[in-house]
C-alpha cells in the first residue's frame, strides 16, 4: 500500500499528498508537519504592516533629525513657520500614505482662497515635498505624491537709480548706527 495524507488545512483548501515515510506512523508525522508548515505560511502572510505615522509626528521627526542637518537656521524657523501656520492644521493627524494628490490640491485651493501668493504657495508645497521624499527616502512612505509647484509670474524690480541712490548713501553717512 502507499501512504498517503489527505487534508484540509486551515486554508479551506484540500491537500493530498504521498508521505515520504511508507508507514502509518511516517504519514502520521508528515501531516501534523505539513499542516504547521501551511499555518506558519498563512501566518507570515497575515503579517500586519508597520504602523505609518501620522504627519504631525513624523514632521516632528523631520525637524528634529533632517533637517538640522540640511537647512540654515533662518530655514528651519521658516520650515517651522510653514508647518504651523499651513501644513499642522490640515495634515497633523494624517497618515503619511493617507496624503494624496486630492489632499494636495485641496490644500492649494484653500491656500489660493486665504489668499496667498504664488510663491507661498511653493514654499508651502516645498516644505511638503520634502518631508514626503524624506519619509520615502527612510522607508517609512512607499510612494510620494506627485506635487507640481504652481506657476508664478515674474516679479518687477524696481532698482535705485543714481538720485535716489546718492540720498540713501547721503542718509547713512549722517546716521553711524545704519551701516551699508
Amino acid at each position: 500500500p502507499v501512504w498517503v495524507v489527505d487534508f484540509i488545512g486551515p486554508d479551506d483548501r484540500r491537500y493530498r499528498e504521498r508521505s515520504p515515510v511508507q508507514s502509518k506512523r511516517g504519514a502520521r508525522k508528515y501531516e501534523l508537519a505539513r499542516k504547521r508548515e501551511i499555518e506558519a505560511d498563512l501566518i507570515a502572510d497575515l503579517e500586519i504592516p508597520p504602523e505609518v505615522p501620522t504627519f504631525g509626528d513624523f514632521s516632528e521627526e523631520f525637524m528634529e533629525s533632517e533637517a538640522p542637518n540640511t537647512s540654515g537656521f533662518r530655514e528651519m524657523e521658516g520650515k517651522r513657520a510653514i508647518l504651523n501656520a499651513h501644513l499642522l492644521p490640515r495634515f497633523k493627524t494624517t497618515a503619511l500614505d493617507d496624503i494624496r494628490l486630492r489632499d494636495i490640491n485641496r490644500l492649494i485651493g484653500e491656500l489660493r482662497a486665504m489668499p496667498r501668493a504664488p510663491k507661498t504657495i511653493n514654499n508651502v508645497l516645498t516644505v511638503l515635498k520634502t518631508i514626503l521624499r524624506y519619509a520615502h527616502s527612510v522607508e517609512v512612505l512607499d510612494k510620494v505624491p506627485p506635487i507640481k509647484l504652481i506657476p508664478v509670474p515674474p516679479q518687477d524690480t524696481d532698482f535705485l537709480d543714481f538720485d535716489e541712490l546718492a540720498v540713501l548713501l547721503q542718509g547713512v553717512k549722517d546716521d553711524p548706527s545704519l551701516h551699508v
